[in-house]
């Protein structure tokens, strides 16, 4: 299984499957973490468009209660991006009526 996850990461045309058709906060994917952390890091340098997916992403596993994984791997992207700002109106949008007002303009 981890050959064919590192395999399918070589190339961008798996992104959308990787992303979308394995539910990487479920036993046995959880154990993942970095390799989902390299595939979202690899994607959200795609497009900005690409980065709200990712974002969004991570958000909605918060949502369905998926435990703490999807909030450490979003703070560690929050961390090391240049997208902050993205990071948190993709939050806004998704919390709107969980945050205070932020002014990220």
């Amino acid at each position: 299984m981890t050959s064919l996850l590192r395999r399918a990461v070589e190339s961008s045309e798996h992104f959308d499957f990787l992303l979308h058709r394995i539910n990487w906060f479920e036993h046995p994917f959880t154990h993942y973490q970095s390799l989902f952390l390299k595939i979202l890091r690899l994607y959200t340098g795609l497009s900005k468009q690409s980065s709200k997916v990712a974002y969004n992403l991570l958000i909605e596993a918060l949502t369905h209660q998926k435990g703490e994984l999807p909030l450490s791997m979003l703070a560690q992207l929050f961390q090391e991006s240049y997208d902050k700002k993205g990071i948190i109106l993709a939050i806004k949008e998704n919390y709107p009526h969980k945050l205070c007002p932020l002014d990220v303009h």
